[in-house]
C-alpha cells in the first residue's frame, strides 16, 4: 500500500532518539515489504 510519511507531529510532541529511531527502522521495513 501507499502512504505519506511526515515528521510534523515532532514539533508538537518531543520524540526521544529511541523512539525516533524506533519509527525510522518501522517506516524503513514497511517500505522494504512493499
Amino acid at each position: 500500500g501507499k502512504g505519506e510519511f511526515t515528521m510534523e507531529y515532532k514539533e508538537h510532541l518531543p520524540v526521544s532518539q529511541d523512539v525516533q529511531m524506533q519509527l525510522v527502522n518501522s517506516y524503513k521495513a514497511s517500505k522494504g515489504a512493499e
